[in-house]
């Protein structure tokens, strides 16, 4: 099981969300404060607070394909807790170990070579 914090901040951005894992054949929970929902279920997702970043659980660990196009939803998310990657770009975004106040940003550099930078928060 992986955890991804992302960002849903409108309701075009739910809606590519939710397209997005309707096709996954895999388990996919949001969590907000002391809510958990669906992340397939549009109704779920705008029950939560989307004024905060919010933790994606994927319940799968073969789902690098899934996390590759998460970009665009955990960019956000890093950018809102004020992080920028000059020269890089994100590829899988923030993923968060359970309740660890740490965060593992897989990178791109400009040589093309894949790192994982480690914030401890």
């Amino acid at each position: 099981m992986k955890s991804v914090m992302i960002r849903l901040d409108t309701a075009e951005a739910v809606k590519k969300f939710v397209n997005l894992t309707a096709r996954c054949d895999f388990d996919l929970t949001l969590k907000s404060g002391k809510y958990v929902v669906d992340a397939k279920s549009i109704l779920g997702i705008f029950s939560l607070d989307l004024d905060e970043p919010i933790v994606l659980e994927i319940g799968s660990d073969d789902c690098d394909d899934f996390l590759a196009a998460l970009a665009p939803f955990t960019a956000s998310a890093a950018a809102e807790c004020g992080y920028t990657l000059a020269g890089s770009e994100i590829t899988a975004g923030a993923v968060v170990e359970s309740d660890a106040v740490c965060a593992v940003l897989n990178i791109v550099s400009g040589d093309g070579a894949m790192v994982d930078v480690l914030i401890v928060l």
